[in-house]
């Protein structure tokens, strides 16, 4: 008689028993999976946090820019050439 997936009456009693058919019952794809996971949750966070660092500085360097520009301390070309270079980058 069958008790659950893969149990039979003699193997329950005696102590061994089947742990199933299942993805996640096979240790080496279990730690091949999870450490792939883990690698790609790093890299994902790696360049977000890069993304976001380089969009900062730029931002910084955009509003330095612009004060210039309304003091007065730079021309309107120097204005837009500097602001070309800073949106390109």
């Amino acid at each position: 008689m069958m008790y659950g997936r893969g149990y039979s009456n003699t193997l329950r009693n005696s102590g061994y028993s089947c742990s199933g058919f299942g993805f996640m019952n096979n240790n080496w794809l279990t730690i091949i999976f999870t450490t792939l996971l883990i690698i790609v949750a790093v890299i994902f966070i790696v360049k977000l946090i890069q993304n976001n660092k380089s969009k900062t500085v730029s931002n910084i360097a955009m509003d330095n820019l612009k004060t210039k520009f309304a003091n007065g301390d730079i021309t309107e070309e120097e204005y837009l050439r500097h602001k070309d270079i800073l949106e390109n980058k």
